[in-house]
């Protein structure tokens, strides 16, 4: 973030520069990759100045700059395209979160952002097999109420397993 003179104070450097120098371009996706801090959901961000400054909270007199973190792909954004438009989120095309590249994100509403999204529902409901790799095909599909399914293999199996140990119990404990 600073640089230490000779005089061991620190000089400032740019933040284009300093955000920059945290980005690695992968040639083979096109990703512009930020390679410093992400967050807990993946994606990447960059501490910034504040605009204006506010008084040390210890020494009082001086001025001292106030930093913030933001999102990276939104800096990168506003550094190369200008100002995000108001009421709309950025979006990433590639579904890369640390991605950077302008070329890949794209300004739209939240609704649009969330439903371009990939939630687990749509990721299910794109699987072809279930866990135990059988084909969930009319035959062996339930579709449930709730719109979710179940491989009749594996519900077939589940009831052999738990009436053998019901069985093996009343063998155990007669009444």
């Amino acid at each position: 973030m600073n640089e230490r003179t000779s005089l061991g104070t620190f000089a400032a450097r740019p933040e284009a520069e300093r955000f920059w120098e945290k980005v690695n371009k992968d040639d083979s996706s096109g990703c512009w990759l930020w390679t410093s801090t992400l967050n807990i959901g993946g994606y990447g961000y960059f501490k910034v100045a504040v605009v204006g400054s506010a008084p040390s909270l210890w020494l009082g007199e001086k001025p001292q700059a106030v930093y913030r973190h933001c999102y990276a792909h939104r800096w990168a954004w506003i550094d190369t395209r200008g100002p995000i438009p108001d009421g709309l989120t950025l979006d990433h095309l590639c579904r890369v979160r640390h991605c950077v590249n302008p070329n890949h994100l794209e300004p739209v509403t939240i609704d649009v952002n969330i439903n371009r999204g990939n939630p687990r529902s749509k990721q299910l409901a794109a699987r072809t097999h279930c866990n135990a790799g059988h084909p969930y095909d009319e035959a062996n599909t339930y579709q449930m109420p709730d719109g979710s399914r179940r491989c009749r293999a594996c519900q077939a199996e589940a009831a052999r397993r738990y009436n053998a140990q019901a069985k093996k119990q009343r063998m155990q404990d007669p009444k």
